[in-house]
């Protein structure tokens, strides 16, 4: 079948269950156009890789030809998950989460206060880096920064084939997809002391989604609610 959106977006959401921890593990999905569309989560106690694993089958992903991209920011349970339910689909790793984690491995090999000098320059190479137009500058650049940094360049290299160009052929290279939306729903749900039981917190969420997908489209939220 048709994938679900040439991109597919995949993190996890934090709530709280008459106290306990649960997990919200949500796919969301980016078209050609630019357009944007919660697919759906899963309620789970974990987000272990067979918690994903059953996740994306109950949403239906592991019924789609792997024509898309799946975005993470790493999460090794996400990435195995995939693997399993999705073979041979192409894996991005967000980069705004690796140059994150590039400056804590910077800020650990150099955490004086009078490293700050350095600590910016190794950083504006791991930009130039991560967001080459093409994969021969990227090249370029690691080599020349693994002549005297060969512990940030090997680093790097263990993840930089799941990063594709900084190019028009690539125009989501981040899962920004998913943290502006999280961000929507921690806002909203604050000042709730959790929710009473499972169904209520799937419902909640349930009706979030389809009231964003319908806001970010243009659409009336109503009749996706109450068809």
């Amino acid at each position: 079948g048709r994938p679900p959106g040439r991109y597919l977006a995949l993190d996890e959401v934090h709530h709280r269950v008459r106290g306990q921890s649960r997990w919200f593990l949500s796919v969301r999905a980016q078209d050609a156009a630019g357009g944007k569309h919660w697919v759906g989560s899963v309620l789970s106690s974990d987000r272990s890789q067979d918690a994903w694993e059953t996740a994306l089958v109950e949403l239906g992903i592991s019924r789609y030809n792997p024509a898309f991209a799946v975005i993470s920011d790493g999460d090794q349970a996400i990435e195995s998950a995939v693997a399993t339910t999705l073979p041979g689909v192409r894996f991005q790793r967000c980069t705004w989460h690796l140059k994150h984690n590039a400056a804590e491995w910077i800020r650990e090999r150099f955490p004086r206060p009078e490293d700050e000098g350095q600590r910016r320059g190794l950083m504006a190479a791991v930009h130039t880096i991560v967001d080459a137009p093409t994969l021969t500058q990227r090249a370029r650049s690691l080599a020349i920064l693994n002549d005297d940094f060969p512990w940030l360049a090997g680093q790097l290299s263990r993840v930089l084939d799941r990063i594709p160009p900084k190019a028009d052929d690539h125009p989501v290279r981040t899962n920004n997809l998913m943290e502006r939306g999280f961000r929507d729903l921690r806002r909203r749900t604050r000042t709730m002391d959790g929710f009473g039981s499972d169904q209520g917190a799937a419902n909640f969420h349930l009706l979030w989604m389809l009231k964003e997908n319908a806001r970010t489209n243009g659409r009336d939220y109503l009749p996706a609610i109450l068809p």
